[in-house]
């Protein structure tokens, strides 16, 4: 039961008209969310693919149910036809189905060999691509293989030259040290040859 405003209240913005307000808005959306959650909710429907302008589902599905029953139809006065042929026909016509029946197995036969040739062919093709991925990858990783080795040969190129520096630093280092020895030295021996002299 909504509760509504009193009759004296005029302005539109009194408590008793906001407690209105909210208990409409509340109904209307336990509503709408009613509405959805029902069955037959046109959210809720699947989506159909286009049939064309002026055909429905149902008489598409009636057309393809009714080709097939017309098919089965067929297929079932066909084997009649020939079952009577076989028992109860004349020379001509058992000779004319003979012959029918020895094209029907010479098709059967050439689309056989169709098939298996096709078949080879596409497995040979798959074959060719396969080889053609192996070797590909083999490149690939022969290309990465050699890439790494001069990588390492760079890097060990790199670490005998700083080796090499490092010992002519080295070398120059110890050749300066004992160039100032040899200097200390003769300051020494000149100072004790000029103290025994005085």
């Amino acid at each position: 039961m909504i509760r509504r405003p009193p009759r004296s209240t005029q302005s539109r913005s009194s408590a008793a008209s906001d407690v209105y307000k909210r208990q409409v808005h509340g109904d209307s959306w336990r509503t709408t969310r009613k509405m959805q959650s029902k069955r037959g909710n046109i959210m809720n429907r699947t989506a159909h693919r286009d049939l064309g302008r002026n055909n429905t589902s149902s008489e598409v599905e009636f057309d393809q149910d009714k080709k097939k029953f017309e098919m089965k139809i067929q297929r079932l006065n066909d084997i009649h036809e020939h079952r009577r042929v076989l028992f109860f026909g004349s020379e001509s016509e058992k000779a004319q189905l003979q012959k029918e029946v020895f094209d029907d197995a010479k098709k059967q036969l050439h689309l056989k060999d169709q098939m298996k040739r096709l078949e080879s062919e596409r497995n040979a093709l798959e074959e060719l691509r396969n080889q053609q991925y192996l070797a590909k990858k083999e490149q690939e990783a022969k290309a990465a293989e050699q890439k790494k080795k001069e990588i390492l040969c760079s890097i060990q190129r790199d670490n005998r030259e700083l080796a090499e520096q490092n010992l002519l630093s080295q070398r120059s280092r110890k050749d300066t040290e004992k160039a100032v020895d040899k200097v200390n030295e003769t300051k020494l021996f000149v100072n004790k040859m000029s103290y025994t002299i005085r």
